[in-house]
């Protein structure tokens, strides 16, 4: 489980002020785990993907306006 899935299956809320400074007590104390490091190629990947969605939608608008 990475670090944000393991701060949702810690019992109690986790939505205001209060909230955040009891999470960042956890993370003191060690009691959240870290999320992991993507490689590289993958973040990469990852943004070329997102770049080429944003495309197609562009393209998309771009033939409803004509």
């Amino acid at each position: 489980m990475r670090g944000s899935a393991h701060t949702k299956a810690v019992p109690g809320r986790k939505t205001d002020v209060r909230d955040a400074e009891w999470i960042a007590q956890l993370l003191e104390h060690g009691l959240v785990r870290p999320s992991s490091c993507r490689r590289p190629t993958f973040v990469g990947l990852r943004m070329l993907t997102r770049y080429r969605v944003q495309l197609m939608g562009d393209r998309t608008r771009e033939a409803t306006q004509l």
